[in-house]
């Protein structure tokens, strides 16, 4: 049994990951949004910001988005909204780090989840599982 995916994202609010070079930190607790169209008690997705900081360089700050697709399926997703006044050099730099930020922010949730999973309830297990 898996943990609500609205506990793992208690998880990673205020985390700190460290990358590669430099360290990935998520500034505060995610926000629901539910984008126009849909039914308003439908989360859909979450955000927060966060921010990628190296050494020698100014931090960059980003928004998280998790994204709720299916039972099997979610999309985590970073952005910065400078991007488009940087050059060539500093956006494959940040592309480098984005993607080590979300690969190493997944492995922490992921191993941070395994961590507290629970075991169901018996009301919880088939019939077939179920002793008594």
């Amino acid at each position: 049994m898996r943990l609500p995916l609205t506990e793992v994202m208690d998880l990673a609010a205020g985390v700190r990951v460290p990358l590669t070079v430099g360290s990935f930190c998520v500034d505060g607790a995610f926000v629901t949004s539910t984008p126009s169209g849909r039914p308003s008690g439908e989360t859909v997705s979450w955000r927060a910001s966060g921010h990628i900081g190296s050494p020698h360089r100014p931090r960059t700050s980003v928004t998280l988005e998790v994204s709720w697709w299916s039972d099997d399926v979610t999309e985590l997703r970073l952005r910065s909204a400078r991007l488009k006044h940087w050059g060539a050099r500093r956006r494959r730099r940040y592309f480098d780090r984005a993607h080590d930020a979300a690969d190493r922010l997944l492995h922490h949730l992921v191993t941070t989840s395994a961590v507290l999973w629970r075991p169901p309830a018996p009301e919880q297990l088939p019939e077939s599982r179920q002793t008594g």
